[in-house]
């Protein structure tokens, strides 16, 4: 199949929503339509992922705004870190924890956040204060039994090994790689067509497959570009229907021989299908990779099943996904964050002629 892209111009880059949903404690985790629900609280896992897309801004456009942002999130996760170098993910409004502590996925988006902040042009101070987080927490990620949680982890010391090269950050991916192999390889010597790392598909699954890139452009390891690019066409297969991307909807988990379910579509499965793609042309200089990401990038201005436009342009934000009944109007952080992820990837591929 020949993909191709057909917006002519994409919507501004703004922040606009992000600084509504942000006040002196960090990132507010919901939005009733457009107004900040300060009943919600706040979250690690949206801080976090917060924290990735202002610093993606601020290394793309060099602005101050997206750097005072970032030393917020950053603020937040400080706040949330245990002394045992675990962190929280729950806070209610009043700056109380809601939970002993955070969901191993929230503990590796953490990791992440304060990983590519090592690899970020910010200040100095914020990243001593990112290194130190990091470095206290780390070690019970060895422990991750959710495979996303290793993948966020290991896109978190990727970005570490990026700045400070060192053998047991090495060591440390691999390691938490090694059960994502494991059941890849045999997952598919069951079958040739499942190449996957579950007998399920669930949410964010692009991140499984981005993994194993990572540890490919660190290591040179032909094993994990051909996992990684493997199991990027089974996904591929699924997710993409008549030149348009389709994606597994959370209705219900989609189960090895089972049905897909096309509601409800998720920004943040989006969003992970724009980076992977991204990933895959840098490494590969693929064109095919390429279009796959404006492809994909392309859902949230319409190009979906119900030609629904997601992002909401005037307020800055992303609606919550799709359902039967059509977009779900609310305007939470993740789906905000991960629509700028997505743009600001876009963006890079645009302005850096080399992709």
């Amino acid at each position: 199949m020949r993909f191709t892209f057909t917006a002519k111009k994409f919507p501004s880059i703004k922040l606009d929503y992000l600084k509504t949903l942000t006040d002196d404690m960090g990132l507010l985790q919901h939005g009733k339509y457009s107004i900040p629900d300060r009943k919600s609280g706040y979250t690690t896992d949206d801080n976090a992922r917060a924290l990735i897309v202002v610093l993606n801004h601020h290394n793309l456009l060099n602005d101050d705004e997206s750097a005072d942002l970032a030393g917020a999130y950053l603020e937040f996760l400080y706040y949330a870190q245990r002394e045992d170098g675990k962190f929280h993910n729950l806070v209610d409004y009043r700056r109380d924890f809601l939970d002993e502590e955070g969901s191993e996925d929230s503990q590796g988006r953490a990791l992440w956040g304060c990983g590519c902040t090592l690899d970020a042009k910010i200040y100095h101070n914020v990243q001593k204060l990112a290194k130190e987080l990091f470095e206290k927490s780390v070690t019970w990620s060895l422990d991750f039994k959710s495979f996303r949680a290793r993948a966020y982890t290991i896109f978190g010391l990727y970005h570490y090994y990026r700045k400070y090269p060192q053998q047991d950050i090495l060591e440390k991916m691999k390691f938490l790689l090694k059960p994502l192999e494991e059941v890849y390889q045999r997952e598919s010597s069951k079958t040739q067509e499942w190449k996957w790392f579950e007998p399920y598909l669930t949410y964010d699954n692009a991140r499984l497959s981005q993994a194993f890139f990572c540890l490919y452009e660190v290591t040179k390891e032909k094993k994990y570009l051909q996992i990684g690019l493997e199991s990027l066409e089974f996904l591929s297969k699924l997710s993409f229907v008549d030149n348009k991307l389709v994606l597994i909807g959370q209705e219900k988990w989609y189960q090895k021989d089972g049905k897909k379910s096309l509601y409800d579509q998720q920004p943040i499965d989006a969003a992970a299908m724009v980076e992977l793609n991204f990933q895959a042309y840098r490494i590969t200089k693929d064109k095919k990779y390429k279009e796959k990401a404006f492809v994909s990038f392309e859902w949230f201005l319409g190009r979906n099943i119900q030609n629904a436009v997601i992002y909401d342009e005037q307020a800055g934000a992303c609606f919550d996904g799709l359902t039967p009944e059509g977009v779900n109007l609310n305007q939470g952080a993740e789906s905000t964050v991960s629509y700028l992820l997505a743009r600001l990837n876009i963006e890079e591929m645009i302005r850096n002629r080399k992709y």
